[in-house]
């Protein structure tokens, strides 16, 4: 024990000491975990823009702040009884859930280009012989 007193500052030498870090947050060798592609998927499809400096006010103001119902169905509008504020970040998130679905499934459709303007015919072609050839045994 040592005989400090409470409150003062004292020296103290540390021979060793131990840092518990968990292995999910330790990076493998070469890897880099920034990068333009990373950095443009976090910010549009899992909503990390919002964190960004001018974008952080930005995304909590209301859209429909300007709502004066003047028109000759307000009585059943529904955007004119909707009280509660819809924020710029919920029509983002449905723009970058969108564009997630509609962009997944991209190197599938080029690869059924390639294969309709390519390949298909000679699957076809080697179909028929195959057939043809079980035809006249």
């Amino acid at each position: 024990m040592l005989n400090a007193p409470i409150g003062t500052p004292f020296r103290a030498k540390f021979s060793q000491y131990d840092i518990l870090v968990s292995y999910k947050r330790l990076l493998t060798e070469n890897t880099v975990p920034v990068g333009f592609w990373r950095n443009f998927v976090r910010s549009v499809f899992f909503c990390k823009l919002r964190h960004i400096g001018p974008f952080v006010r930005c995304c909590r103001v209301d859209m429909l702040r300007q709502r004066t119902c003047r028109h000759l169905l307000s009585k059943i509008c529904c955007w004119c009884k909707l009280r509660s504020p819809l924020p710029w970040i919920l029509l983002w998130r449905k723009i970058g859930l969108a564009l997630l679905i509609v962009l997944m499934p991209t190197p599938y459709y080029i690869r059924l280009i390639i294969y309709y303007m390519f390949e298909s015919t000679e699957v076809v072609y080697i179909v028929y012989i195959q057939s043809q050839k079980y035809h006249f045994d």
